[in-house]
């Protein structure tokens, strides 16, 4: 039994190293490599004591990568971190951190500004219609939207 679960540490380990990863997703990865439910908060606390396993680094990386990178909305953000369990207080804090103001207004009026020239074509109802969709499919608020839409 100790060298079974010194192989599934080291799949673990290497896990981990490749990416950040949450609590969750290593938990799911932990049972699926066979270790018993009753060693699981055992292996978890080992994990964040040896730095591979933080929920706060996960969180802050997430919310940075699909902020800049996919240029997800807080809303779409919020949600998908939800998903994955993590807890509110700490999203919510991660969020109002890593995302200041004025780049996610200056994100959104860019997405505005894309989307426009992308759809010059359609008429004005049916292109203000399919723009608001796209940016509220992107997670961005519906106010923000309505605002600058206006503007």
């Amino acid at each position: 039994m100790e060298q079974e679960l010194n192989d599934i540490l080291a799949k673990i380990y290497t896990y981990c190293a490749y990416q950040d990863r949450c609590t969750a997703e290593v938990r799911q990865k932990l049972l699926e490599l066979g270790l018993p439910e009753d060693r699981l908060p055992q292996v978890l606390a080992h994990l964040e004591t040896e730095r591979y396993l933080d929920d706060e680094r996960y969180t802050r990386s997430f919310v940075r990568g699909k902020f800049h990178h996919k240029k997800w909305g807080r809303h779409k953000i919020r949600h998908a971190l939800r998903a994955k369990q993590l807890p509110a207080p700490l999203v919510e804090t991660v969020l109002q951190e890593e995302i200041e103001e004025d780049a996610y207004r200056q994100s959104l009026q860019r997405l505005l500004a894309q989307k426009t020239a992308q759809w010059q074509k359609l008429p004005p109802h049916s292109r203000r219609e399919k723009i608001q969709r796209f940016l509220l499919q992107k997670g961005y608020e519906w106010e923000e939207i309505r605002q600058l839409m206006r503007d």
